[in-house]
């Protein structure tokens, strides 16, 4: 990546450090993407037309609350997508996980038409958006994209700031060693980096529907990051979001991935997921549906599998599992059956309720009925397999005691009853 890079000069603080209580966003999902490619160690999910938790670099990380657009004609309103849009919400393709969302205005007046896929190789997700709708309108938008940090699983302690590559602004965030970076292939026209519900975006549009406040850096808080989008002459563009463990990693990876255009992100994201079909077997005429649900359970049972440890699989890609509760000592959580996989296939649901304290709970079953239990905290990463009772520590983070023979099965992701 060729050319200087710097902050910004004007240093201007945002004002209502840290902001309010941060949460994590609707437990129920839309959808789930990835990329197959190993390379490409990033997770999204969907909910009511916005990407909601992001995962980097492993499938149990999230990094994002949410991102959507915000929505003015800087004058007589401001919509919020997730809140005031109609969703529709659609697959590209039988077999790869990626989506159409089109939200729109509830008088008809516009929409916002989306294409969401992660990059086939870097941990970049991407966002193809079109406006469309009365020109007339239109032509008179403010397109918004705000974007809620939860660096290293959570929403204290984040950091913003604006940088400027080349004379162009790109929005970031940075806690404990991972980076975000955020831009279009549009240019930003105004950026600011606020606190939640004190000096946001958000709260800039609500109060008059115009973004009025631009700051350059918001440390150690719950932060949202708000950019607007120059989309006056220009209907159509992608949004990326990026991650990595440096500044300049997160940068590379956002500017690689915006070079290449869409189509051909698209063409090849697709293709990985067609290759794992090879050997599904023909159930398209003997389903009511023509074989969705198979294609898509198949799929989002592999997207729940992690790329750098193979064979880990997280339980569901989502945050609010359980109730937590928190006492002076200790943090316990009731962890329910995630939705995610009973949507997918009513057989594959794990057991109704789980209980662990401080960590997480994965629980595989094979059709040799060994049932496998991997329990990781702070600390300790261990295995319990079968009657075993005793947990063994191990330097790795994921691990698996079984053979070659039921590693190709679960691999193949047969459905599997749970006893």
């Amino acid at each position: 990546m060729g050319g200087r890079m710097t902050k910004s000069d004007n240093e201007n603080a945002a004002f209502g450090q840290p902001g309010i209580h941060p949460r994590w966003t609707h437990g129920g999902k839309d959808g789930v993407g990835t990329a197959y490619a190993a390379s490409s160690q990033i997770w999204f999910t969907l909910w009511n037309g916005i990407i909601t938790e992001v995962y980097y670099p492993t499938v149990d990380r999230p990094q994002l609350r949410d991102l959507q657009y915000l929505i003015s004609d800087g004058k007589t309103f401001f919509h919020e997508e997730k809140r005031h849009l109609k969703s529709q919400f659609e697959r590209l393709s039988d077999h790869s996980l990626g989506y159409l969302c089109t939200n729109s205005d509830p008088e008809g007046r516009y929409s916002v038409v989306k294409e969401i896929i992660a990059d086939p190789h870097l941990a970049c997700v991407l966002q193809r958006t079109r406006l469309t709708g009365d020109e007339s309108v239109i032509s008179k938008l403010r397109l918004y994209a705000l974007c809620a940090p939860h660096l290293e699983v959570g929403g204290w302690g984040n950091n913003g700031y604006v940088a400027e590559l080349n004379g162009r602004k790109i929005l970031m965030a940075q806690k404990q060693g991972t980076w975000l970076a955020l831009a279009g292939t549009v240019p930003f026209t105004r950026v600011s980096c606020g606190y939640v519900g004190r000096s946001d975006g958000w709260t800039d549009l609500a109060g008059n529907f115009q973004m009025d406040w631009q700051f350059d850096h918001a440390t150690d808080g719950n932060i949202a990051l708000t950019g607007e989008l120059a989309v006056s002459g220009q209907r159509e563009f992608t949004l990326g979001l990026a991650f990595g463990d440096t500044q300049h990693h997160a940068l590379t990876t956002l500017f690689q991935a915006l070079t290449i255009p869409f189509e051909v992100h698209h063409k090849r994201y697709t293709e990985q997921w067609d290759r794992t079909s090879t050997h599904q077997l023909p159930l398209e005429k003997v389903s009511s549906d023509r074989g969705n649900l198979y294609h898509s359970s198949f799929s989002l049972l592999l997207a729940h599998e992690d790329k750098s440890y193979p064979g880990a699989l997280i339980a569901s890609l989502s945050i609010p599992w359980g109730k937590p509760r928190v006492t002076k000592t200790k943090a316990d959580i009731t962890w329910f059956g995630p939705g995610t996989w009973s949507v997918a296939h009513p057989l594959c649901s794990p057991p109704a309720r789980m209980r662990h304290r401080c960590g997480h709970l994965f629980i595989l079953q094979f059709l040799s009925k060994k049932t496998v239990v991997f329990r990781r905290t702070s600390g300790l990463t261990g295995i319990r397999a079968g009657g075993e009772s005793s947990w063994t520590k191990s330097r790795s983070r994921y691990c698996w005691p079984y053979d070659s023979a039921e590693r190709m099965l679960f691999r193949t992701l047969i459905p599997i009853p749970w006893s």
